[in-house]
């Protein structure tokens, strides 16, 4: 079992459910946020335990984008990976260092690879 920490932040209540699912059974714990406002209110409270970032790119008061450019003014170096929906990733200018693509709809162990190879990267 790992002792990981995932910041999990997903507007949509079912992918909520799901991706938090997913991640827990792959052993990690998992801070759960309903939007990018409070997952930066929980990065806050938790930002040295945490060890990934994953997020929705679109969610409401704060998105994915913006709530990674805030996360990594405190932690440039915290894994991060974006999820979205809604395609053109093929158009997605260039991301950070750390800073992982994963369209949906995708299955758990997708998000499982993706998720190791974010967290095994950050630590080279």
């Amino acid at each position: 079992m790992s002792d990981e920490l995932v910041l999990l932040a997903e507007d949509d209540p079912g992918v909520r459910r799901f991706v938090a699912r997913a991640l827990q059974q792959c052993g990690y714990r998992v801070l759960i946020a309903v939007d990018g406002e409070d997952a930066l209110e929980l990065f806050a409270a938790h930002r040295e335990e945490i060890d990934l970032v994953v997020c929705d790119l679109a969610m409401p008061r704060r998105d994915g984008r913006q709530l990674l450019e805030a996360v990594r003014r405190e932690a440039p170096l915290l894994p991060a990976i974006l999820m979205s929906g809604h395609g053109g990733f093929d158009e997605e200018p260039c991301l950070p260092s750390g800073v992982g693509l994963l369209p949906k709809p995708f299955l758990p162990e997708d998000l499982a690879v993706a998720a190791r190879r974010a967290l095994d990267a950050a630590r080279r």
